[in-house]
């Protein structure tokens, strides 16, 4: 999806984690409010650091199921459902990349093919929308 406050950079989601509220749970919270979709959580993916506005932060990111799209994604974004080599293509930044491609190690082939089916029926659906389901 791409950022809010750069809609040329593309992220995945993240935010703060809420009071009383676990970080795997606030990354399924964020994925639905940002993006748009509703997810199982199945691991961790990775934590990546970084400086924001010369403050460091930790970010920690799961690796998610998709169940289902709850809508288009927040207002100024957009979301895309793309394979993997496509994915590495588009996030803007290296860090992004790195976790990517970890996270996709830890995936068994059956859970990769499992998915490459679930985006087929996405993009079937976008097709027969006209594309509204891409947003």
């Amino acid at each position: 999806m791409t950022s809010r406050r750069n809609p040329k950079h593309w992220i995945f989601p993240k935010g703060h984690v809420e009071l009383g509220e676990t970080a795997e749970a606030g990354a399924l919270r964020e994925a639905r409010e940002e993006g748009g979709v509703v997810g199982r959580s199945i691991g961790r993916a990775g934590v990546v650091k970084h400086r924001f506005l010369g403050m460091p932060r930790k970010i920690e990111y799961f690796l998610a199921e998709l169940v289902r799209e709850a809508g288009p994604p927040e207002e100024g974004r957009k979301r895309i459902w793309c394979e993997f080599d496509e994915a590495l293509e588009r996030l803007s930044f290296r860090d992004m990349r790195k976790l990517l491609r970890s996270a996709w190690k830890q995936l068994p082939k059956q859970e990769r093919r499992k998915g490459r089916e679930r985006r087929e029926k996405v993009r079937g659906r976008e097709r027969r929308e006209g594309g509204k389901a891409r947003k």
